[in-house]
């Protein structure tokens, strides 16, 4: 399962199977903790290291997306009030495995509120600022809001034979 996972992110992204190892050095404990699953952290790899982050920077960046919405500081709870949200609304969703959703729902409740450029980045750096950059977040989002992220989970879910099948067009050639 995970030579077929990795193979299939490495195939559909620009992260090799080295940098996705490393990445998941990174995230992997966190992620095992949180109850997410290997093909949504995987995606969520492949989908930064689109971004240009690489091997650990992406598992880092990963960490710390995560952390950011379980282990909240006071002014980001007050934040998200003002945003009409709570951080146990984060936590379920991630209980549930679902990271990309957590990130998306935070964008939402900025856009519902109107806030410009400037504005939507105080807002993120005071949520995010502890544990990860407004750019991280910002490329998650992009990844959310595009799809690619759920795209390349559900790829990657259904990877089996994948490793097998690269190992064996090598042979061939």
């Amino acid at each position: 399962r995970v030579s077929d996972v990795m193979t299939y992110i490495n195939n559909e992204t620009s992260t090799t199977l080295g940098a996705t190892a490393e990445a998941m050095k990174e995230i992997g404990p966190y992620a095992v903790q949180a109850g997410l699953d290997f093909e949504n952290m995987a995606a969520g790899i492949g989908v930064l290291a689109n971004a240009g982050f690489r091997g650990k920077q992406a598992g880092t960046a990963m960490r710390n997306m995560l952390l950011s919405f379980t282990k909240m500081s006071d002014p980001a709870r007050a934040e998200l009030k003002k945003l009409g949200l709570e951080q146990q609304d984060f936590i379920d969703m991630i209980n549930k495995g679902d990271l990309q959703g957590a990130v998306l729902k935070l964008d939402e409740a900025v856009k519902k509120k109107g806030y410009g450029a400037g504005e939507k980045f105080r807002v993120m750096n005071t949520i995010f600022n502890r544990f990860t950059s407004a750019k991280e977040m910002t490329l998650a989002l992009n990844a959310v809001k595009d799809g690619k992220w759920d795209e390349l989970t559900a790829g990657a879910k259904g990877s089996g034979g994948s490793a097998e099948k690269v190992a064996k067009r090598k042979l061939d050639s």
